[in-house]
């Protein structure tokens, strides 16, 4: 009864997709977008542009005045969500972003004061992965939607695409990018041969095992871990690349496997889909 678009799965060098109902070919994947600005963000750390230590203030203050504390703040608390925000800042798909006007996102952002030391505790927030965004494009020269076309979406074929932006064109970093299924199964199979996709190394490999590594505990679940960008669980060794309303993509590396799915789903039955197919893949490995 979940309201699933399509399936798609990849296992050594098979593939298959499933359509589960008519959909737009490309759909909003949510915070999957999060995942694809780390991919960039650890494209331009392996070619020496961006450092995890570069600070937001040193990159972005002539910007906006941010308060104190956000000198401490780095790509690293970005990628983390431990930025020190006591709640989340910047939803485009739930606010309502007509409060906004048409500030600069930066000074909406900065408003927010820090409640916790960068680095203590997470909060899951979508300016995290703008700020990525607008710092990516000050240290390259290029909007990280057109570094993500040219450097990971051409390479895969994944044509079509496109991303939200604020009011100065800046891509949103955190959501708003819109892909189809198989497309979200390319880039999990993107992370499953460590950033290697038919003999190109697109995002270093060092990067990718960085990505998946448990870095915090998210405060949402004791089985919950976050790395750069994806998520990891403690019953299972996947990562998980995820967004709401049932975007998923599960990365199985002892099985050459990859499972995505696309939709419009609440989060209760979803819960059961992906405890059974964790059974499932326990029970393949034991097999």
């Amino acid at each position: 009864n979940l309201n699933l678009y399509g399936i798609c799965e990849y296992e050594s060098g098979e593939w298959e997709k499933i359509t589960l109902r008519e959909c737009n070919p490309k759909n909003d994947v949510y915070s999957v977008s999060k995942s694809v600005t780390s991919l960039v963000t650890g494209i331009l750390i392996g070619e020496g542009v961006m450092s995890l230590e570069d600070h937001v203030t040193d990159v972005l203050g002539g910007l906006a005045d941010f308060p104190p504390g956000w000198e401490e703040v780095t790509v690293e608390h970005l990628l983390t969500h431990t930025t020190g925000h006591a709640e989340g800042c910047l939803d485009i798909d739930s606010a309502d972003i007509s409060n906004w006007g048409f500030l600069d996102y930066i000074e909406v952002v900065a408003k927010q004061p820090l409640v916790y030391a960068p680095g203590k505790k997470m909060c899951y927030s979508d300016s995290n992965f703008y700020l990525l965004s607008r710092m990516i494009t000050a240290k390259s020269g290029r909007m990280l939607q057109d570094l993500v076309r040219e450097r990971i979406l051409i390479p895969m074929e994944i044509m079509g695409t496109a991303w939200a932006v604020c009011p100065k064109g800046y891509a949103m970093g955190a959501t708003g990018l819109f892909l189809g299924v198989e497309d979200m199964a390319k880039l999990g199979v993107l992370m499953l041969h460590h950033g290697n996709w038919k003999g190109r190394q697109l995002v270093p490999a060092f990067w990718t095992e960085e990505m998946r590594k448990k870095r915090i505990v998210s405060r949402h679940s004791a089985q919950d871990y976050y790395g750069y960008g994806m998520w990891r669980r403690s019953d299972t060794d996947a990562s998980i690349i995820s967004g709401s309303r049932g975007q998923r993509i599960f990365v199985f590396p002892d099985r050459e496997h990859v499972v995505a799915w696309q939709g419009y789903t609440g989060s209760a039955g979803l819960g059961l889909l992906i405890n059974e197919l964790l059974q499932l893949e326990k029970g393949s490995l034991q097999g």
